[in-house]
C-alpha cells in the first residue's frame, strides 16, 4: 500500500514538471537556426496540435504539453525535414538539404540505349 501511494505522489509530482516540450534548433556547426518552422503532432493519428517558430537563438517551447505519444517536425528553407518523437527536452540538428538546380540535375533520357533491340534508333538510308 505504501508503495502505490508513493508512486501515485511521485507520478503528481513528475507530470506537472514535463508538462512542457522544448528545445534548440542548430545546423550541424552549432549555429542557431532561428525562425525554423516546429510542429507537434499527436500520435497514432498525425493531427497537428500546436506550432511555433524558434527563436533568435534556435530555442522553442510548446508549454502545457506534455511529451507521451507526440511527434516534433521542424523545417527550414535549405534543410532537411526532421521528424522524431517527442521528449521533454530535446536539441536538434538540422542537415543542409542538397539540392541541384533543374538545369545541372542528370536526367536520363527517355531513348537511352538499354541493349533492347526496340530501344535502338536505326537510321534509314533509302530516304535519300
Amino acid at each position: 500500500m505504501k508503495k502505490i501511494i508513493f508512486t501515485m505522489l511521485l507520478v503528481g509530482i513528475i507530470l506537472p514538471v514535463s508538462a512542457q516540450i522544448k528545445g534548440k534548433v542548430t545546423d550541424i556547426y552549432n549555429n542557431p537556426v532561428k525562425n525554423a518552422k516546429v510542429a507537434i503532432y499527436s500520435l497514432p493519428d498525425s493531427v497537428q496540435i500546436a506550432g511555433t517558430t524558434a527563436n533568435e537563438r534556435g530555442e522553442f517551447i510548446f508549454p502545457n504539453y506534455h511529451s507521451v505519444n507526440k511527434l516534433i517536425k521542424i523545417s527550414y528553407t535549405g534543410y532537411q525535414l526532421t521528424m522524431f518523437r517527442a521528449l521533454p527536452e530535446q536539441r536538434v540538428k538540422l542537415r543542409d538539404e542538397l539540392t541541384l538546380p533543374e538545369n545541372l540535375a542528370l536526367k536520363r533520357p527517355s531513348n537511352l540505349l538499354t541493349g533492347k533491340k526496340e530501344d535502338m534508333i536505326i537510321a534509314r538510308t533509302d530516304l535519300f
